[in-house]
């Protein structure tokens, strides 16, 4: 299979991610060129990755043909960049979120129905290996039918995605309740925002809470995990559920993870594999390339665009998906404001 040509619009600190992933799975991607704002930047791009770069994304389309195309510019003109590419009729792997307002969500799709525009969404917590191992889980029946999900690993869309995935509540809309207070912790010069909120699908009865503190950076807050379901349920690294070979026995394991490069290993630092005994196992798909948990969800994101552009597979998280998990997030901000329950309402991607 030939290798696909990625080309860049924007080379800044979200591009470094995908270059870095293209750069190491050379025999599946070429860094074809990249569009940049300053001429300068270009250069230093070409000097580094060894590959044209341009200052207009009409000369890069027609000089380097590239199978995909990369939207990496700034939150700020992400957008309006976004519309523009759907002309191309090229496929789009586009940085999150997909919009910064209700509106601009409504206008991407609108957008994008209009000119049947294939577009995936970098939402990479979804593909990060524990949560692959949590989600095989829940396939497999091993947890029953999940019905409340506590998520405190990511904030905004990132995990409302997650919630909506583990509760398999598709594009339905549910009630949402917001509660924040400012938080400080001793190393911290100004105090930061700590928000709850409650995610209810009143008719599939399902519940997720997504509860946030800004533990990305805080070295003495935790993330925390838990998914529950009729016949098990998952609490941060351990799984517990009936199990499926003898009646009334309980299975209680830890996931796990097995790496290179530790211990009496003299293979280079990767990531093997993360398990949960054998019930379920996520295989590295990119070894021996040493991506963090990160890099491999980002990854996975470049691979689903490169299947579907490939090989015609569908999207794993198309732009339906990524839609409605910003405009919950953007409800769930509203919701702190309103001091109420707000009912999110179907939007056209919904139907």
């Amino acid at each position: 299979m030939e290798k696909v040509k990625l080309g860049f619009i924007g080379a800044g600190r979200r591009a470094q991610f995908f270059l870095k992933i293209a750069g190491e799975l050379k025999d599946t991607y070429q860094i074809a060129g990249a569009v940049t704002a300053r001429r300068e930047s270009g250069e230093e791009f070409s000097r580094k990755y060894e590959a044209p770069s341009y200052l207009s994304i009409d000369e890069m389309v027609d000089k380097v043909k590239p199978d995909i195309l990369l939207n990496m510019v700034d939150r700020k003109h992400k957008i309006e960049v976004m519309l523009g590419l759907m002309d191309y009729n090229l496929p789009i792997l586009c940085e999150t979120p997909a919009g910064e307002t209700l509106k601009e969500l409504q206008t991407v799709w609108k957008s994008a129905k209009e000119k049947s525009a294939k577009i995936e969404i970098s939402e990479q917590y979804i593909f990060k290996p524990l949560q692959q191992v949590c989600f095989e889980l829940i396939r497999k029946g091993l947890l029953g039918d999940v019905h409340y999900a506590n998520v405190s690993i990511a904030h905004g869309y990132h995990g409302v995605s997650l919630i909506r995935n583990y509760l398999g509540a598709g594009l339905d809309s549910p009630e949402i309740l917001t509660i924040a207070n400012e938080e400080r912790t001793e190393w911290e010069k100004t105090p930061k925002g700590h928000t709850v909120s409650i995610f209810k699908y009143p008719g599939q009865k399902k519940m997720g809470i997504l509860d946030w503190a800004g533990q990305y950076k805080d070295p003495i807050r935790s993330l925390s995990l838990i998914i529950r379901g009729s016949r098990g349920e998952i609490n941060q690294n351990t799984a517990r559920f009936y199990s499926p070979a003898k009646k009334g026995a309980v299975v209680c394991l830890p996931i796990m993870r097995d790496s290179a490069g530790t211990g009496r290993s003299l293979e280079a630092l990767f990531h093997k594999s993360v398990y949960c005994g054998e019930y379920a196992v996520w295989d590295n798909p990119f070894t021996p390339a040493g991506f963090s948990d990160e890099e491999i969800g980002i990854a996975y994101c470049l691979e689903s665009i490169r299947r579907h552009t490939q090989l015609g597979e569908p999207l794993k998280y198309g732009l339906k998906q990524a839609l409605q998990d910003q405009y919950l997030a953007l409800l769930s901000a509203e919701a702190v404001e309103k001091k109420g329950i707000i009912k999110a309402e179907p939007q056209p991607w919904c139907e």
